[in-house]
């Protein structure tokens, strides 16, 4: 279930209460004094109130109604919410308006991006602003992932709000496509705020695959903030067949198979050759052969992403696995290389671009540890992890870019530690001071 993070902010919400009581002491007192301002004070004073919490304002007024001039006017007026999350907080304001809405222009995205400062260094906000915006121009693929690699950076690069919008923009979206897989990932994360919506998405991915519907009364109960009584035996689960991605992947395999071995598919291909007056069968049949793994390829990163076992003993599998960790080494050993020329040559991309390429290293690097091969997974690391370390070191020294440093030791550490690499102390210890302060 997810991490309750309310209790890290008590002093903050005790800030919060003070200041409620004295907006209403202060906009109340002339109410004692001339009751036949009684319409009038009314009105200034739920004005007031809005204007001194404007980030709730923004959140249940402005953003609903599908206003971003305003929605970005209120949270840029925000103070201790959004205070070092200036101008990206207010531009995640207001793109997650223009995402809400049926089609927002290009006119309208446009005055939200050229708020945004690409001058400044990334932090989760940044990424959330660029997501939504992305979201709002109906790229869906690219704002899941710009969010998805929000969990790569520390927490404290964000105010809770924007982890908030991270966290329920993840998981509707994910439950929407029906991965319930991610949900549950995403729900169990230690940021993940314990709000409404994401309970009651936690639970709906507890439910065994393939169940009956839940009744109102369980919906309601999921609703509920706290611990509710289990209604389990009053409500038996009554278990549906349903095919899981391995199941398919091993029958395409075991077809394709049958079909290499069919002594009549050579034959054929033989004749075919000697009709068109020459040609080679067993080099046609390899050609298609690899023209099966290489479409294999996404059918097997589905399986690994769902976290299914892959088939066993099945050499068109293997060899589709073995060519699939081929292309991935190749990939990361490449995008390793261009980063690490740009740090020599010292000229770095914009600060969101450079983020874009070292999340793609990460993601093909996380794809080629996912297939099992501890041999591979140790190749690809000591292939990256010097050059991702000094290119790191040279973002945080020579660009001022702490966040996205801290997220690129973070990950070494955790991989140097698994490979039991001897630079793992020093990684760990550029992890712990990169953001100032040691955690």
């Amino acid at each position: 279930m997810p991490v309750n993070t309310g209790g890290k902010n008590r002093d903050y919400g005790l800030f919060m209460l003070c200041r409620m009581i004295l907006a209403a002491v202060f906009f109340a007192a002339p109410l004692l004094y001339r009751q036949e301002w009684l319409g009038l004070e009314s009105v200034s004073l739920a004005l007031c109130l809005l204007l001194f919490y404007p980030w709730w304002t923004a959140r249940f007024i402005a953003i609903p109604l599908g206003l971003p001039r305003l929605a970005y006017a209120l949270t840029a007026f925000t103070g201790m919410e959004w205070w070092c999350d200036k101008p990206e907080g207010p531009v995640a304001a207001a793109a997650w308006c223009l995402s809400r809405q049926k089609k927002a222009t290009e006119q309208s995205i446009t005055w939200v991006e050229k708020h945004l400062d690409p001058a400044r260094p990334v932090r989760a906000s940044t990424v959330a602003a660029h997501a939504m915006l992305a979201a709002a121009r109906g790229r869906l693929s690219d704002a899941r992932m710009l969010f998805e690699s929000m969990l790569l950076l520390d927490g404290r690069t964000a105010p809770e709000a924007i982890w908030r919008l991270c966290f329920e923009w993840l998981t509707t979206d994910a439950a929407a496509r029906g991965d319930w897989t991610a949900v549950r990932r995403f729900t169990r994360h230690y940021l993940a705020p314990r709000i409404a919506t994401i309970v009651l998405l936690a639970r709906v991915a507890q439910r065994p695959s393939g169940t009956r519907r839940a009744s109102i009364l369980e919906v309601c109960q999921s609703r509920l903030p706290y611990p509710s009584p289990d209604l389990r035996p009053i409500f038996a689960d009554v278990p549906l067949s349903q095919k899981t991605r391995a199941g398919e992947l091993k029958n395409i395999v075991d077809r394709w198979e049958n079909v290499f071995a069919d002594e009549q598919l050579c034959h054929h291909f033989s004749l075919r050759a000697a009709a068109l007056g020459g040609g080679d069968a067993g080099t046609v049949l390899n050609q298609v052969r690899q023209m099966v793994q290489s479409d294999l390829s996404d059918s097997i990163a589905a399986v690994i992403q769902n976290g299914e076992t892959l088939p066993e003993n099945s050499p068109l599998l293997n060899a589709a696995l073995n060519s699939g960790r081929r292309k991935l080494l190749s990939e990361l050993s490449d995008r390793v290389s261009r980063m690490d020329d740009r740090r020599r040559r010292d000229r770095a991309l914009s600060a969101i671009d450079e983020w874009k390429e070292f999340v793609a290293v990460h993601r093909t690097y996380s794809l080629l540890c996912a297939q099992g091969d501890r041999s591979g997974s140790g190749t690809a690391f000591y292939t990256m992890c010097a050059r991702l370390n000094a290119f790191a070191v040279w973002l945080i020294e020579q660009k001022k870019e702490s966040a996205m440093a801290n997220a690129i030791f973070r990950f070494l550490s955790s991989e140097a530690d698994r490979n039991k690499s001897p630079d793992r102390e020093i990684i760990s210890r550029n992890a712990k001071f990169s953001l100032g302060k040691p955690r």
